[in-house]
């Protein structure tokens, strides 16, 4: 058995899934290959555990929703940009030069998830059938319906020709494979705005530092 993570993607943050997914390339090709991908939820320790076992990193799998995305989601009144980590010691670090990690905003809200990822391959959301019916997670039960991000522990090499989910595409977990995000500011809506005209071949590393800068 292989384990693996499976994760659920639609609009979010006031971007739309094909936005999300020229920001994300973009932030591949300027990482060599690295990009981080928000997730609302923790994996807890389990996540590492199975990473390490299976010699250090772990397939993703991730499905278009087959739904759309909720109204607050796609026109959210807050956005927050996260700009820091924290590792299991509590330590915080700033987040990589090259990646910039957004999300819905809330009150209250003081941290959000992101998978760390790699991928050779652009990230292009094609032909990826997934069911979920066929899959397991580390403790036997069937996928939830309800948490987007999960870690499954069997099924990623059944027969998904009758799985619900049609388009995605993989990638690979590696270290620290989640980390926990922190220290989140407002994004302006002007910033939003910028984030939305972005058009792929734009300088990558300008436009992330842009949002650095905003204090």
């Amino acid at each position: 058995m292989t384990s693996f993570v499976w994760t659920r993607m639609q609009a979010e943050g006031g971007q739309r899934l094909h936005k999300i997914l020229e920001l994300k390339e973009a932030e591949r090709q300027a990482g060599n290959g690295l990009f981080w991908w928000g997730v609302g939820n923790s994996l807890g320790v389990a996540l590492g555990e199975h990473a390490r076992a299976a010699g250090g990193t772990l397939p993703v799998i991730f499905s278009e929703m087959t739904s759309a995305a909720d109204k607050r989601d796609r026109s959210p009144e807050q956005v927050f940009h996260w700009r820091a980590w924290c590792d299991a010691e509590g330590k915080e670090h700033d987040i990589p030069a090259h990646v910039l990690e957004w999300s819905r905003g809330a009150e209250g809200k003081e941290s959000h998830y992101a998978l760390v990822c790699y991928s050779e391959a652009p990230l292009v959301s094609g032909l990826q059938l997934f069911d979920a019916k066929a899959c397991r997670n580390y403790l036997g039960n069937a996928p939830g319906p309800r948490q987007v991000t999960q870690l499954l522990a069997s099924g990623l090499d059944a027969d998904h020709s009758d799985g619900s989910y049609e388009r995605g595409f993989r990638a690979t977990l590696v270290s620290p494979w989640m980390v926990k995000m922190v220290s989140p500011r407002e994004m302006t809506s002007a910033e939003r705005e910028r984030q939305r005209a972005w058009t792929p071949g734009a300088d990558w590393p300008t436009f992330v530092a842009s949002f650095r800068e905003q204090r």
